[in-house]
């Protein structure tokens, strides 16, 4: 027969179990995010350029020009062009700001685990974290 304290020490156990395994699946979350805002981050720096290099250009508006639009290639006025690149900023800007909200929530999650029971990479997350929004 198993004693109340091995019962107890398994409870526990189980209890930990869990909450490792939900920090785990918080910590991949963040991570994706993270990876997510990079990727978007990118996508505008290639925007920015483009729309730099129309600013510069005379006549840009009125020529066509070949874009690439899902999965097929346009020939479309750079007027046009444009004013697409710009609403896809406005985009990646609205879906950067939504990554950086759940990175946000999922490190509140995180923090609500007792530091004793996080697991030593989610302490270094939480850490590095912790460094980037003070400096």
């Amino acid at each position: 027969m198993s004693s109340p304290q091995n019962s107890e020490a398994v409870g526990v156990a189980i209890g930990l179990h869990g909450q490792l395994k939900e920090a785990e699946t918080i910590s991949e979350q963040i991570l994706q995010d993270k990876n997510l805002i990079l990727e978007y981050q990118k996508r505008m720096a290639a925007n920015r350029e483009l729309l730099s290099k129309y600013r510069r250009e005379e006549g840009y508006r009125d020529k066509l020009y070949y874009v690439y639009l899902g999965g097929f290639f346009v020939k479309l006025p750079g007027a046009k062009i444009q004013s697409i690149v710009k609403k896809d900023q406005d985009r990646l800007k609205e879906w950067i700001e939504l990554a950086r909200r759940n990175v946000k929530n999922g490190l509140r999650k995180l923090q609500q685990i007792r530091p004793s029971e996080r697991p030593r990479g989610v302490v270094d997350l939480l850490l590095k974290e912790s460094k980037q929004v003070q400096s």
